[in-house]
């Protein structure tokens, strides 16, 4: 009788995932999800995960670093929905040693429960130079048909720093029909040095909302622009010869 030799190598660990889509349903704005995907180990050695990369920012990943033959360990993923609204998709690449990547999906649908008016765009608020800044009102009411409570407003910056006033003051107003004003007084440097043209700012306000049950951060960003009293456009002339 003949012996076939062993083999050179023994049987590699395999990777499989249970579910590799998750669909959250709907989700206000400003939420964050959280979802743990299973991780199985059905191969004959250990199953070592290197990493978990999201394709975008708002997507963050722990995971089980080495998984057993025959246990089950975790892809933890969370999404930040601040910035999104309507139906997304967001992924992530799970690296194995033995077996390359998988991918794994979170998605839904994101509904934006305060709509802001005026909405902030480029230009924002516009102050001149040496005019005393007037307050301004800002309009948040209901984007569905949930009651919100606003339980608090902040501003994260400040005019120079640590220690330095805030770079705006902030009432909270209640309006008719659950809905909100919100009274922003800037607090900024009045006069502009004569090389300046113009100073941009950007108020970063956050309102703590509470929708039904749910309490979570949302933006209200406010741009100010500070500017010269004489406004020349355009401001330079170019003259050719011929």
């Amino acid at each position: 009788y003949s012996l076939k030799p062993p083999p050179n190598k023994h049987p590699q660990s395999k990777v499989s995932s249970d579910g590799r889509t998750f669909d959250w349903g709907s989700v206000f704005q400003g939420e964050v999800v959280f979802h743990d995907f299973e991780i199985k180990n059905p191969g004959l050695t250990p199953l070592i995960i290197e990493d978990v990369k999201p394709a975008c920012g708002c997507t963050k990943g722990n995971w089980t670093k080495t998984i057993a033959p025959g246990d089950t360990g975790k892809v933890s993923l969370s999404v930040a929905t601040i910035r999104f609204s309507g139906k997304i998709r967001k992924t992530a690449d799970v690296i194995t040693k033995a077996q390359g990547k998988i991918t794994l999906a979170m998605e839904g649908e994101v509904k934006v429960a305060i709509i802001q008016e005026p909405p902030p765009d480029k230009r924002g608020l516009i102050k001149v130079s040496g005019v005393p800044l007037e307050q301004t009102k800002i309009a948040l009411r209901k984007g569905t048909e949930k009651t919100f409570t606003i339980n608090r407003v902040s501003c994260e910056n400040r005019i120079a720093g640590r220690g330095s006033p805030p770079l705006v003051t902030l009432e909270l107003l209640a309006f008719e029909d659950g809905n909100y004003e919100l009274a922003v007084t800037p607090q900024l440097p009045l006069v502009l040095e004569a090389n300046e043209f113009a100073q941009h700012y950007t108020a970063n306000i956050v309102a703590n909302v509470t929708v039904e049950g749910k309490t979570f951060d949302l933006p209200v960003n406010v741009p100010i622009t500070v500017k010269k009293r004489i406004d020349v456009n355009p401001s330079s002339v170019y003259f050719g010869s011929k």
